[in-house]
């Protein structure tokens, strides 16, 4: 857990912690998160959460168990400026060899490498799969990408497998749901 540690940059302050507590606990709590489009039919779902949700989502479950929270119980992980992509797979035997980041019109040489994720990332609270038919076959796998390594604009995940490459997209005016 350590390295992982050293390799995200420093996380939210208290008062953006204090600050994702307090509108974790308003009525109507929806989870901060952005969803990666496919093609149609694809063989995987992608939900990215940044430091802000995982925080939200953290508090919440404090409040629905009427546990207290303080800035102090939010650990280094879920505070850390690095965004968490869990990875649901809809098809048996797919092998993922590898999950990165694509700068627009680079090449293969530029792809951004994950970090090691921490060990309890989850997916967000509220987050629902919104395909009818379309189940996951096991858990989620997770990645995590410090906040600074995401290029500009478009975000281009793409998921290396063993049959081949799958190109996942979050839009730039999707990603408010990253933070």
């Amino acid at each position: 857990m350590t390295t992982a540690l050293l390799a995200q940059p420093a996380g939210l302050s208290d008062s953006e912690v204090e600050a994702a507590i307090a509108a974790a606990k308003g009525s109507g709590f929806k989870s901060i998160y952005a969803q990666a489009r496919g093609r149609f039919g694809a063989s995987f779902t992608i939900v990215a959460q940044g430091p802000v949700g995982r925080t939200m989502d953290l508090a919440r479950e404090a409040f629905d168990s009427y546990k207290p929270i303080t800035p102090k119980d939010v650990p280094a992980p879920v505070r850390a400026h690095a965004v968490s992509f869990a990875v649901l797979s809809h098809i048996q035997r797919r092998n993922i060899k590898n999950v990165v980041l694509m700068p627009a019109g680079a090449s293969r040489d530029a792809a951004v490498q994950p970090i090691p994720a921490a060990p309890k990332d989850a997916m967000p609270r509220t987050w629902r799969r919104n395909i009818v038919g379309q189940d996951a076959l096991g858990e989620p796998v997770y990645y995590r990408f410090a906040a600074t390594s995401l290029p500009s604009g478009d975000l281009q995940i793409v998921i290396a497998t063993d049959v081949g490459d799958e190109k996942f997209t979050i839009r730039a005016q999707d990603r408010n749901g990253i933070r």
